[in-house]
């Protein structure tokens, strides 16, 4: 087993590791001084960022024109559009992804305003901080992700990925638990300028690590149809459970919006599979078939569609 940046056993002992840490970051973080804990931010976003911008990653080559039809020469191991695209039930159109600069660059604005504004004597101190041990958590996370969603991470090791994911939004689940049961001390622009990028964050992670994990199990060739499709159906179902009943609970209506984004994209992504589909030669009905990613997409359509609607409505 050897430890060199970016190894599969690096990036796995650091996983268990960050994971075990999350619980424990908020009072840790919250103890330190002020200046520090602006630095920290600054320097995990940074790296965040660094890394999330270097290509190799799985989403950044299934776009490659000399990637599309790759096959890789283990035969347990789809090509990088069936991992991401045909498979899947739970696939978002490709449009959906561009809420990433949304994230990124509300972020940015996070890390650097609160570096300027947040004083040892605000309000808002021991919420910035306790918050940003979660934060702090979500971006290592997310560096360890880019190195993880790679080619070379196979057999079992392609559930790191997922499991980091997770993570990350397990991490933001918990700032979000902090700074959304106290309105009272939120101004709107420290609402806006912290805290809604956490927000967007922390939905489109949520139902980024269903799409991950739906593109795991769907991921070796031998994987069963009536599996894919049920794993499919349950995503949208607890995305949609998620997204409404946080909302409620939590008076959280970008979080809701986040996830019927999320699911939209979903729809969309099932509906444009849909139509490049019809009657097989024998003039038969080609989504009566067992076949994988093909076997309950109509129904995965509605539920993600509907879905949506639900969660936008909470």
């Amino acid at each position: 087993m050897t430890f060199t940046v970016g190894s599969p056993a690096l990036v796995a002992v650091s996983t268990v590791a960050a994971l075990g840490s999350t619980p424990f970051a908020e009072k840790f973080v919250a103890n330190l001084d002020l200046p520090i804990v602006k630095l920290l931010n600054l320097a995990l976003y940074g790296l965040s960022f660094y890394t999330a911008s270097q290509p190799g990653r799985i989403d950044g080559r299934q776009n490659s024109d000399d990637q599309s039809d790759e096959k890789t020469q283990d035969g347990d191991d789809p090509d990088i559009q069936d991992y991401t695209r045909r498979n899947s039930l739970f696939a978002p159109s490709g449009w959906a992804f561009a809420i990433w600069a949304l994230i990124f660059s509300g972020e940015l604005v996070f890390v650097t305003s609160s570096a300027l504004l947040v004083k040892d004597d605000s309000p808002i101190t021991p919420l910035y901080k306790a918050v940003s041990g979660s934060f702090m958590m979500a971006q290592i996370c997310q560096t360890l992700w880019t190195q993880a969603f790679r080619p070379e991470y196979k057999g079992g090791l392609i559930y790191i990925s997922s499991i980091l994911l997770s993570g990350i939004a397990i991490a933001l689940n918990q700032a979000h638990a902090q700074f959304s049961a106290v309105p009272s001390v939120l101004k709107k622009y420290q609402y806006l300028l912290y805290f809604f990028p956490m927000t967007l964050h922390f939905g489109w992670t949520t139902a980024a690590s269903l799409v991950n994990w739906n593109g795991n199990i769907a991921m070796p060739k031998n994987a069963s149809p009536v599996v894919v499709a049920y794993t499919g159906h349950v995503s949208a179902l607890l995305a949609t459970g998620l997204g409404a009943t946080l909302t409620l609970i939590r008076r959280a209506p970008v979080f809701g919006g986040v996830i019927a984004w999320a699911l939209a994209a979903c729809s969309t992504g099932m509906h444009e599979r849909l139509q490049g589909l019809g009657k097989d030669e024998d003039g038969s009905d080609s989504l009566d078939k067992p076949v994988v990613g093909v076997y309950g997409a109509r129904l995965q359509k509605w539920l993600c569609g509907i879905g949506a609607a639900i969660s936008a409505a909470a």
